[in-house]
C-alpha cells in the first residue's frame, strides 16, 4: 500500500527506491514497532519518520537509528507496540 501511495504521489518511480537502504529503512520501522499488532509496523514507520525529520543534524542518523534499534531490539524484542500490549496485560492481570 505504501508503495501505491508513493507512486502515485511520486507519478513515476526509478529503480534507485528499490534498493537494500530503503528495503532496509522499512525493515527497521517494522521491528522498531513490531510485528504481533497490524498497528506495530505504521507506529515504528511513525517514528521512523519523525526521527529522520528531527535527528537529522550533524549527519548523525544512522547513528541514532542504530542505537534506537539495538535499545528495541534488547529491552523490547516485540517491538514498541509489543511493550505496550505486555504493559496493558500486566495492569489488566493487577486488576482482577
Amino acid at each position: 500500500m505504501g508503495g501505491a501511495l508513493f507512486a502515485i504521489n511520486a507519478g513515476y518511480v526509478s529503480p534507485d527506491i528499490l534498493g537494500f537502504g530503503k528495503a532496509g529503512d522499512s525493515l527497521i520501522a517494522a521491528l522498531v514497532g513490531g510485528f504481533g499488532l497490524l498497528a506495530g509496523p505504521a507506529v515504528g514507520t511513525f517514528l521512523f519518520v519523525y526521527a529522520q525529520a528531527n535527528f537529522n543534524f550533524g549527519g548523525n542518523l544512522h547513528l541514532f537509528t542504530g542505537l534506537a534499534l539495538i535499545v528495541v531490539l534488547v529491552f523490547m524484542p516485540g517491538g514498541i507496540t509489543g511493550a505496550f500490549q505486555k504493559l496493558y496485560h500486566r495492569i489488566r492481570k493487577g486488576r482482577r
